[in-house]
């Protein structure tokens, strides 16, 4: 197979099969990694081995995704004591389990099967074209640190595991008590009236005192801490930095159009369909149906469907149909519609074509210049492959940024100070760096003087980068941000004035005041909303205001700040509309969503059940190791 992959036959795929326990996240190969200093064990499960390696990777790669969904720097050590390091090990003991059940089970993935599922995936085709590209095969395998064999035996594995984990959690039964709750919890209805609180109902705030003001610096340092600051050098590759020295020769554009024929030059394409009948005579007596006005449709009804009718989908003359007789009689049509009896060789039948599309020849010279881009972006993209490699060749020899920057032609970045958002001490984004947030992410999460993994930025664009030197965050004088200073406590101030203001006006309400009455005495304009469900949401309502009304009982009143917190909105229920029964369409979504949590839930207990099944060993002081901030990376292609 592999062999066939190298020649272009077949292809591969390109993401990594998503493993779900109690959540998702990737997990590149185990096997064939370059381990760097992690070499021991850190659980072993029946016969199967957690490498150090393999932890530290799918750590690292769990850290990152914790800093995407709470936008801030995570270290391994804050990492493992919110426990990410116990989860990780659940999952890669879950994944091992189910490995063991496969092998019990005999489960098996041909080669074959592989090829095929790898052949569809279009991340890893040719730039405009629907074929294999051995050449982006080969350059993510090597900016991954992985083998060809290894990344394909992870795939077979991760197949087997779907064999697995897909057999569950199907064909749910939802209860009609549970759909009666949930369609009740997702379409209630309720009405309000409200109003909108601002300062000037809460008056004038007086001028605080220094002492107030030094106060509230002290109690609130953080407001006013400088934020952690790191010098940096850093080399980027982006393809678009080397297009502009390459050349393409006009036998180079007449090499790639050729190359790509099928791209360019589409054959005739139709949609068929056909009935199979027992005989000539049946054929014929449905032919003289359908002229007669039966529908196509109809008649396949009547000849049974799952026996007796094929649709052959969208497929050109040749290779799209076995029958010869068939192929050649449904392209003899001059235009959608039906034929007459065919004596196939299989059998007789009467073939439908509903769509027909033409062929699609595209000259040499009206695509000339878009083969002689993509050719360039090849080039570039190649270059960008082999400046990484050697790039990291130098960075294996010791060699700094600055040393491989003048050996190898290629710019260096310096910055003398950066934040964890990009920007310089004065507060602008620096715009020598790459815009990009797991760049900056890495910047944090680096160690000074110690070599970072390489950055992955996406479009074929990767990052080096050194930490020089770092600037502890620290609180900066009073004298220094004294306007700042002011400037939060008339905020804070405000708030409470208005919070203050709301709690009196709600709790008018409350005591038998009509909504109407509290707004004219405050001069408030009312304001309804009508057809609120759960999950609206308005400027003037939002989430914390929904989730406050649906708790309310009618006629009852409360507050909620809005966006901005120096205004609130005051609202009282005035109405509760219970929905009707789910329509079919709101029964299936209702249905789809309880049994897509339900399997996710019976899968998590299958994992279980099979980690208990097998014997298994912890080695505390490999976990450890592997989560130690100080420790080595995983090897190339870790996080």
């Amino acid at each position: 197979m592999l062999t066939a992959l190298r020649e272009g036959t077949k292809s591969w795929v390109a993401a990594i099969f998503i493993f779900v326990i109690a959540a998702s996240f990737a997990v590149w190969g185990i096997g064939d990694w370059i381990g760097g200093a992690l070499q021991a064990d850190v659980a072993t499960i029946g016969n199967k081995k957690v490498s150090q390696a393999d932890f530290r990777r799918v750590y690292d790669r769990e850290i990152q995704n914790m800093q995407r969904q709470y936008g801030r720097v995570i270290q391994r050590e804050q990492a493992r004591l919110l426990g990410v390091d116990q989860r990780v090990l659940s999952t890669l003991l879950g994944t091992a389990a189910l490995e063991l059940h496969g092998d019990e089970l005999k489960l098996g993935i041909t080669e074959d099967a592989i090829a095929e599922r790898i052949k569809r995936d279009p991340a890893f085709q040719g730039v405009g074209t629907n074929e294999f590209d051995p050449e982006r095969l080969r350059q993510t395998l090597q900016f991954s640190g992985i083998t060809e064999g290894a990344f394909v035996d992870q795939q077979r594995q991760g197949l087997l595991r779907e064999q697995l984990t897909q057999t569950i959690g199907t064909d749910i039964t939802v209860p009609k008590t549970l759909l009666t709750a949930l369609n009740t919890y997702q379409n209630e209805v309720r009405a309000v009236d409200y109003v909108i609180v601002t300062p000037e109902q809460a008056g004038k705030i007086a001028e605080p005192t220094s002492t107030q003001l030094e106060t509230y610096y002290k109690d609130n340092e953080r407001q006013f801490t400088a934020p952690e600051y790191r010098k940096i050098a850093a080399i980027v590759l982006k393809p678009e930095s080397f297009r502009e020295g390459i050349s393409v020769t006009d036998d180079d554009i007449k090499e790639s159009y050729s190359a790509r024929d099928r791209e360019f030059n589409t054959p005739e394409k139709r949609t068929v369909e056909q009935i199979t009948f027992a005989d000539e005579a049946a054929a014929k007596k449905a032919h003289d149906e359908l002229k007669a006005g039966k529908t196509f449709d109809k008649l396949a009804d009547e000849q049974g469907r799952e026996d007796r009718f094929i649709s052959y989908g969208s497929v050109a003359a040749s290779g799209g149909i076995f029958d010869a007789e068939i192929s050649k009689a449904a392209f003899a049509l001059k235009e959608p519609g039906f034929t007459e009896p065919v004596k196939g060789a299989l059998s007789t039948a009467i073939v439908r074509v509903t769509k027909i599309e033409p062929a699609n020849t595209k000259t040499l010279e009206s695509v000339k210049e878009q083969v002689r881009t993509d050719l360039i972006n090849e080039r570039a993209i190649t270059k960008v492959a082999d400046l990484f490699d050697k790039i990291e060749d130098d960075r294996a020899k010791g060699l700094s940024l600055e040393d491989i920057s003048s050996k190898r032609d290629v710019d260096l970045i310096q910055v003398p100070a950066m934040d964890a958002e990009g920007k310089a001490p004065d507060g602008t984004v620096i715009a020598s760096l790459p815009a990009n947030a797991i760049f900056r992410r890495n910047v944090f999460a680096a160690e000074v003087d110690l070599q970072a993994d390489a950055v992955e930025l996406g479009q074929e664009s990767f990052a080096f980068l050194e930490v020089l030197e770092l600037t502890a965050e620290k609180v900066r004088p009073f004298k220094d941000v004294a306007e700042d200073v002011k400037t939060a406590w008339n905020t804070a101030e405000t708030r409470r004035a208005v919070a203050t203001y709301a709690t009196k006006l709600v709790e008018k309400i409350d005591a038998g005041t009509t909504f109407a009455d509290v707004a004219k005495e405050a001069s408030l304009e009312v304001k309804t909303a009508d057809d609120l469900k759960r999950a609206s949401r308005t400027d003037d309502l939002p989430s914390a205001a929904v989730g406050r009304i649906f708790t309310l009982g009618q006629g009852k009143a409360a507050s909620a700040e809005l966006l901005g917190g120096t205004q609130r909105t005051v609202f009282a229920l005035k109405k509760i509309t219970q929905p009707d029964a789910p329509t079919d369409e709101q029964a299936t979504a209702i249905t789809n969503g309880v049994s897509s949590q339900l399997g996710t839930e019976m899968v998590t207990q299958y994992l279980l059940d099979l980690q208990s099944r097998y014997a298994v060993e912890i080695n505390q002081e490999a976990i450890a190791a592997a989560t130690d901030p100080a420790g080595p990376a995983g090897g190339r292609g870790s996080f």
